[in-house]
């Protein structure tokens, strides 16, 4: 039964660098005291994890932190975020196998500052690396959102030096972030943001009537074809993740399978 509980006590303690009480009674429904104890069990049975901090009020994972029950990685953190789900045993489920690529890391320093600067519209300075450059550069950020695509996570978020709303992958930063005060710039005002596009897919042209029947099957299309519809700058997401050439077209329709039937419409999206 302490599986989950223990597992939610890392969970915040490693990704957002402390914890106490009020989330374990927030999550698990359970008294203040119930929730004191049960963190006082993990200490005793994890003694080189937490430790009290009288500035935060809560326990805080010491610098040498070995987790037990998490796996470190960021998806499990930002999935809990969204759903605010938990694992009830450690066990896979019987004749289940999940493909897991390999992973992006991304320092806890980074969501220690990230998540309560999204929370409360502050600004980051933090450093960046980039393709195009092998130092890392400094950044003053104001990021609104969180993004995951197939392989990667990315937060939305407004450039100072560019003047901007950029998207930056979370393992190319570097380092601790630095609150640096208000953010001016929100959510509201990303226009790019909050336009809506459609993308229109269909089986690609030359499959044969069967085979398109195979396609409109796997995806639930109506007439023929498929509308999503993303926000502006996911729409090159949703295109890569869905595995649509769009610049060379496969040789063998079996192999592209899909098509984007409004790609004039797109297009600026894209590139």
């Amino acid at each position: 039964m302490n599986y989950a509980r223990f597992w939610f006590i890392e969970l915040l303690a490693y990704w957002e660098g402390k914890i106490n009480t009020l989330p374990i009674q927030h999550q698990f429904g359970l008294s203040r005291q119930t929730s004191s104890n049960l963190l006082k069990q993990y200490r005793t049975e994890n003694p080189g994890n937490l430790e009290y901090g009288t500035h935060d009020k809560a326990y805080v994972a010491k610098p040498d932190f070995k987790p037990q029950y998490i796996d470190q990685s960021v998806d499990e953190y930002f999935d809990w975020l969204t759903s605010r789900t938990f694992p009830s045993s450690p066990e896979t489920p019987f004749g289940i196998t999940q493909l897991k690529p390999p992973r992006r890391y991304v320092s806890p320093l980074i969501t220690r500052k990230l998540i309560p600067a999204m929370r409360e519209k502050q600004r980051l300075e933090i450093d960046y690396l980039s393709i195009t450059s092998n130092d890392p550069e400094g950044r003053i950020i104001s990021p609104h959102s969180l993004v995951k695509t197939a392989t990667r996570w990315h937060v939305r978020a407004w450039c100072e030096k560019r003047q901007r709303f950029l998207d930056f992958v979370l393992s190319r930063f570097k380092g601790e972030p630095q609150v640096e005060g208000p953010a001016v710039y929100g959510e509201a005002h990303d226009e790019d943001w909050n336009t809506w596009v459609d993308i229109i897919v269909a089986p690609d042209s030359r499959l044969s009537a069967g085979q398109k029947q195979v396609i409109e099957s796997d995806y639930g299309m109506q007439n023929g074809h498929l509308t999503l519809t993303v926000r502006g700058p996911l729409v090159k997401y949703t295109i890569d993740d869905l595995q649509i050439k769009t610049k060379m077209i496969e040789l063998r329709p079996e192999a592209q399978q899909l098509i984007c039937l409004n790609f004039d419409e797109i297009e600026n999206w894209l590139y």
